[in-house]
């Protein structure tokens, strides 16, 4: 055989070939965008777990701080202390002072904002749609 020469074979049903192609393109593109938004996730859960290591760090150098600042005082004594002072005032039974629980204010958490598009993203779900439409051209 040439170079030259071209060989051509019959397609039997080349639209349902066609289609089926396109569907199973669509399905790649739909595995590779759900992948994307992983890969995203995982690297946010990344950046998130750093910066809990480094509160953590940094608590734990303000708790040696207040340490340092701290008066040290035996705990026996104080105990001690304590039931010279119960000894010394009536017996009454101290009914249960309830304290209001105080509500504490904290931020909600702030929706994620799209900050810039992704490229990979972005040319995904372009290619989504071209399949998407090329598919309801074809029923």
């Amino acid at each position: 055989m040439e170079k030259d020469e071209a060989i051509f074979i019959g397609v039997r049903d080349p639209v349902e070939l066609r289609k089926d192609i396109l569907e199973s393109s669509k399905a790649v593109v739909t595995s590779l965008k759900a992948f994307q938004e992983r890969k995203r996730i995982h690297e946010e859960k990344l950046t998130e777990m750093a910066k809990l290591k480094g509160v953590g760090k940094e608590l734990q150098r303000l708790t040696a701080q207040l340490r340092i600042h701290l008066p040290t005082a035996k705990l026996s004594s104080i105990i001690e202390q304590k039931r010279k002072i119960e000894s010394l005032l009536p017996h009454e039974q101290p009914k249960p002072v309830k304290k209001p629980v105080k509500k504490v204010d904290r931020p909600k958490p702030r929706p994620a904002q799209p900050t810039k598009p992704k490229s990979e993203l972005d040319k995904l779900e372009i290619e989504l749609t071209d399949i998407e439409s090329k598919l309801r051209g074809l029923r």
